[in-house]
């Protein structure tokens, strides 16, 4: 098995981005959302309509593996669609803010990438829910509160 690294990674994040800029692609948007435990991608999107699916590249997919010492990213070298590439690039994105927000009560945003730019810029915009409760104790007393009214 080839051993990969991080820096093959990035590499292959170079070759995602120059792979779209060849194919006229200037802007790419991945919104994504979660609640409960639960996430997911809710769109791909990119600036020219270009179908992602229908076009494959060589990418270095970083899984989370759990050790022993904790987790740990694994790399392996995959064929996949330009849209599987962009979902997984932002899934990392996502893991690496140390952000928790698909569980609870979740969150959403959205991944862009302005490849007009040179060199692209990145931007990860993170809403997180949270949902505060307040305990307010009342004493109710014999008229709960409540102060009597004279009638006029």
């Amino acid at each position: 098995m080839e051993a990969l690294t991080y820096n093959d990674y990035v590499a292959s994040v170079r070759a995602l981005i120059s792979t779209l800029r060849i194919l006229g692609v200037s802007a790419v948007a991945v919104e994504f959302s979660g609640s409960g435990g639960s996430r997911s991608i809710d769109g791909v999107h990119v600036d020219n309509g270009l179908s992602l699916n229908g076009h494959e590249i060589e990418f270095i997919n970083p899984r989370e593996v759990y050790t022993p010492g904790g987790y740990k990213k694994q790399y392996t070298r995959e064929s996949i669609s330009l849209y599987d590439a962009l979902v997984t690039f932002t899934y990392d994105q996502l893991s690496d803010t140390g952000l928790d927000w698909y569980n609870d009560d979740g969150g959403q945003g959205t991944l862009e990438i302005d490849l007009s730019a040179d060199p692209p810029t990145i931007r990860l915009g993170v809403e997180i829910y949270v949902v505060r409760t307040e305990d307010h104790i009342y004493d109710l007393g014999e008229n709960f509160g409540l102060v009597p009214q004279e009638n006029n």
